[in-house]
């Protein structure tokens, strides 16, 4: 099975399912498919690809054993970030190819492969006949967009997708030894500034002095997004942010990554952050802003002298529990027409959200998944907040009132989103052994 899954595995990687963009998209239907076809050949009773307009389709898949048992929704998503830059990768994206004892490949660890791990833990199930409660299987392609269509999808066939808890993997351990359950994710807003002056681009030589500057109006809102001690400047934004208790804080510095492993991941001598919190917090327990992208004027080799007539920027919140992405993106519309220079105009427009979300680790099936951790890896799982957002974690809470365990086994250094990611094979077999120990647990666990 060894040999096998790993040849699997590979297939399911070299399909470029890259969500962003149109170059790959034809490539998503086509992993669809591909998904889909494999949860028959796994012999799974029911299997169908729902669609949304024109989105890529929701892969849904289930094994039914008996009314009365659980059942689990395993999520997972087959869309994968954009490979570039190319010329960065020791082999190519979508040729994965095992160096040591890792698979290199984009998406090998997110998500693919954390996806395929509970897949083979069901087909291992099956296999032996000892698969102990129904499982159902929600797979979508376009979870690095923001999981645009998913809300209609779910909407429309709630009633398929009822079930008991549901299991996410897209997250990471502590270290390649230490796993973890995730209790805590920021919430997110994605959105873009466009600062525009009336009229067309101007010569830089015979306007430049008099004529507004969306560039420069653009440098100016950004420079306003912040105070001088590095705290969000918009009115009334930490008036919601939740308070954390002394004994959690305790907590997270004895089990969290020190500010010094953090620091090696962004390859930093030093970090940027609020006072009194240490990185782990600032990056999880408190939100942040982020400036992800810049355009305007003239982009081209050489130089040309003009004075350009729009400006843009995307812009990035992640949020904490308690603060409401809606709120925050009207908050942030306001301000920034507020420090908009005269003569120029800024339009806000919101292309993903949010909220944060966090579980109680006390909840029985958190503590299945705990039991399975430590049965596996042989160590309790430590528990993580992440400074990360996986819209569809809020959405299984909010929409289907389910209880979600986030349940990871990337490490801190497979490169997810850059170039050579990777995965530790030895952990992607571990996890198919946990994922199958934690689907034998919750035969037996309360839910609520």
């Amino acid at each position: 099975m060894y040999t096998r899954t790993l040849n699997e595995w590979k297939e399911f990687v070299r399909i470029p399912s890259v969500s962003s963009g149109s170059a790959y998209r034809s490539h998503l239907f086509d992993c669809a498919d591909w998904l889909a076809r494999h949860l028959q050949k796994m012999g799974m009773q029911q299997v169908a690809q729902l669609t949304s307009g024109v989105a890529p389709p929701v892969v849904y898949a289930e094994e039914w054993i008996d009314t009365a048992k659980p059942t689990l929704l395993i999520y997972g998503h087959y869309d994968v970030q954009p490979p570039d830059p190319l010329n960065e990768w020791e082999t190519p994206p979508f040729a994965p190819t095992i160096r040591g004892d890792y698979l290199y490949g984009r998406g090998v660890s997110d998500d693919k492969g954390q996806l395929f791990l509970h897949l083979k833990a069901v087909e291992s199930l099956m296999a032996e006949h000892r698969l102990p409660i129904n499982i159902k299987c929600l797979f979508e392609g376009e979870e690095e967009i923001g999981s645009q269509h998913l809300s209609n999808v779910l909407g429309t066939h709630q009633a398929l997708f009822k079930a008991d808890c549901a299991v996410v993997s897209d997250m990471r351990m502590l270290d390649l030894h230490q796993p973890a359950l995730t209790y805590g994710l920021r919430g997110n807003i994605h959105a873009e500034l466009l600062v525009t002056r009336q009229g067309t681009d101007l010569h830089s030589g015979i306007y430049g002095g008099i004529a507004s500057n969306p560039i420069h109006g653009l440098a100016h809102i950004i420079a306003k997004l912040h105070t001088s001690k590095g705290q969000i400047a918009l009115p009334g934004f930490y008036d919601d942010v939740f308070k954390i208790s002394a004994a959690e804080r305790t907590y997270m510095r004895k089990n969290g990554p020190s500010d010094a492993q953090l620091r090696q991941e962004i390859q930093m001598a030093d970090g940027k952050g609020e006072e009194n919190y240490t990185a782990y917090e600032r990056l999880t327990i408190r939100p942040s802003l982020t400036v992800t992208g810049i355009s305007g004027g003239y982009e081209g080799e050489g130089s040309k002298g003009v004075i350009p007539r729009q400006a843009r920027a995307k812009i990035n919140f992640r949020l904490v529990p308690h603060q409401d992405s809606k709120q925050v993106a009207q908050s942030l519309s306001r301000y920034v027409a507020q420090q908009c220079p005269s003569g120029l105009r800024v339009e806000v427009s919101v292309t993903a959200q949010s909220n944060a979300y966090q579980v109680n680790p006390d909840e029985g099936v958190f503590q299945a998944a705990s039991s399975a951790c430590q049965t596996v890896f042989g160590r309790k799982p430590v528990l993580l907040r992440s400074g990360g957002s996986i819209p569809i974690v809020s959405t299984l809470a909010e929409q289907l009132q389910l209880p979600v365990v986030m349940m990871g086994f990337a490490s801190p250094f497979d490169n997810l989103h850059a170039p050579n990611e990777r995965f530790y094979i030895p952990n992607f077999f571990r996890g198919v052994e946990t994922s199958k120990q934690f689907i034998k647990n919750l035969e037996h666990h309360a839910y609520h």
